[in-house]
């Protein structure tokens, strides 16, 4: 139980731990703003982002450009913001 409440990783170039850590998003109970800009996550860390986003509800801010994603993926994400919603 972490209570981490920001997270800036703009532009860290983490990769494959980044997704790592995307995945893992749900723990983070306290978590309140995310920004994972400029790190190129891909459609494969957006559909992690969004399997997290359904479980993570403390989530209030979520920072995501220059990511380079389909258009599939943000229909994703909007779909878990929406189920977000529907359980807040």
């Amino acid at each position: 139980n972490s209570t981490l409440e920001n997270l800036y990783l703009n532009d860290c170039k983490l990769r494959s731990t980044l997704n790592e850590l995307i995945s893992e998003l749900g723990e983070f109970r306290q978590l309140k703003l995310l920004d994972i800009s400029g790190n190129d996550i891909g459609d494969f860390g957006f559909h992690l982002l969004s399997k997290s986003l359904q479980v993570n509800r403390s989530l209030e801010t979520l920072s995501f450009d220059r990511s380079n994603v389909s258009i599939n993926s943000y229909y994703h994400i909007l779909d878990s913001l929406k189920r977000y919603e529907f359980y807040r």
